[in-house]
């Protein structure tokens, strides 16, 4: 299975790359990807850059959620996606240089069905007492996020980001 398409389309539209924890992190916890991405750039992701162990265990804390080490005996995520078809709750699977999200034995990741050899893989729980309320994430996360609105016009003279879509190129209007 594949990354949902507004994830896909949120990244895009932020200009960024090395983002599979952003991706994971939002689909494990269900915050959208702005959320996400700003949890982690509080936890100290920069901009472009993949993340650390620390970083992630970081954002999910300020999500709300921890990860708990869970077993596993497959090699690869292709056997794992086998292994957990019919397994409840939300994990994330890391593979060397990234990681995954597993929601109700999904692989929701471009590496589905793929030999990718496995290092953890962890079950995300939400800590007891803490509740992730979208609508109150600035004072959640501690960090200012930029608010849906009419973007402003490009001057013509600015040059074209390479791999940037447009908005009409994405048919988002």
């Amino acid at each position: 299975m594949t990354l949902p398409r507004e994830l896909e389309t949120a990244s895009t539209l932020h200009a960024e790359n090395n983002d599979c924890a952003v991706k994971a992190l939002a689909i494990v916890t269900g915050a959208d990807y702005a959320t996400a991405h700003a949890a982690l750039a509080a936890a100290g992701r920069k901009r472009g850059k993949g993340t650390t162990q620390p970083q992630q265990i970081a954002a999910l804390k300020r999500l709300g959620f921890q990860r708990v080490a869970a077993p596993y005996t497959s090699k690869t995520v292709k056997t794992l996606a086998r292994e957990m078809r019919c397994v409840p709750g939300v994990y994330t699977a890391h593979v060397r240089s990234h990681v995954l999200a597993i929601k109700d034995g999904a692989v929701l990741d471009w590496t589905a069905g793929r030999q990718h050899r496995m290092k953890a893989l962890y079950r995300i729980v939400p800590i007891d007492g803490a509740k992730f309320d979208p609508f109150k994430r600035q004072q959640t996360l501690g960090v200012a996020l930029p608010t849906a609105g009419p973007r402003a016009p490009r001057p013509k003279s600015a040059p074209r980001r390479r791999g940037v879509a447009t908005a009409t190129q994405l048919r988002l209007f």
